[in-house]
């Protein structure tokens, strides 16, 4: 914990204009990559914040890799879910609000179809006004064989992150938050 504290300030100082501090390109791509996962635009105290808390729990517990593989995360929800009794409905449409509680994954403005003007006027505006923020895509390639990597140390790690340096990346979400492609 000592140490933790020593560094905190360092890590949550990337969100602000002294986000060069820390020693090292190596350094600074890595937390980066971290902190790129809000998605938002760097620098910024949301990304250090949330790149500090992911990175001290890599460090504490490990990267968070579910036991046979992403889809066992949403297993685990639905069966949680039926075990309290509810349901899970999908490949309809909704076109009138069920009675009880409904939990929706859907975009915002589909509530408007959903429930019109059984909505709070003010409710109705907001969800109006709704714009769509940035997206992320994961890709997982399925391969005939071993990837050359000139790096042999690559070939041993679950997950890789091709992100380039800081400059690049924070570029990057940079144009994406102004609506950009990068």
């Amino acid at each position: 914990i000592p140490a933790a504290l020593r560094v905190a300030p360092r890590l949550l100082a990337q969100g602000s204009p002294a986000w060069g501090s820390l020693a090292g390109e190596d350094a600074r791509a890595l937390f980066t990559g971290v902190a790129a996962h809000t998605i938002s635009q760097m620098p910024s105290l949301v990304a250090a914040g949330a790149g500090l808390m992911l990175a001290t729990l890599a460090h504490a517990v490990g990267w968070p890799i579910p036991v046979g593989g992403s889809q066992a995360i949403p297993d685990a929800l639905v069966a949680d879910l039926r075990a309290h009794g509810g349901e899970l409905v999908l490949g309809e449409e909704v076109t009138e609000p069920p009675s009880g509680v409904v939990l929706y994954d859907t975009s915002p403005t589909a509530l408007l179809q959903i429930y019109g003007d059984r909505l709070p006027a003010g409710y109705a505006a907001k969800l109006r006004r709704y714009r769509y923020g940035p997206g992320v895509a994961k890709v997982d390639f399925v391969l005939s064989g071993e990837i050359p990597w000139v790096d042999s140390r690559l070939a041993e790690a679950p997950t890789l992150h091709l992100g380039g340096d800081r400059a690049t990346m924070a570029l990057a979400e940079k144009e994406i938050a102004a609506g950009r492609h990068a």
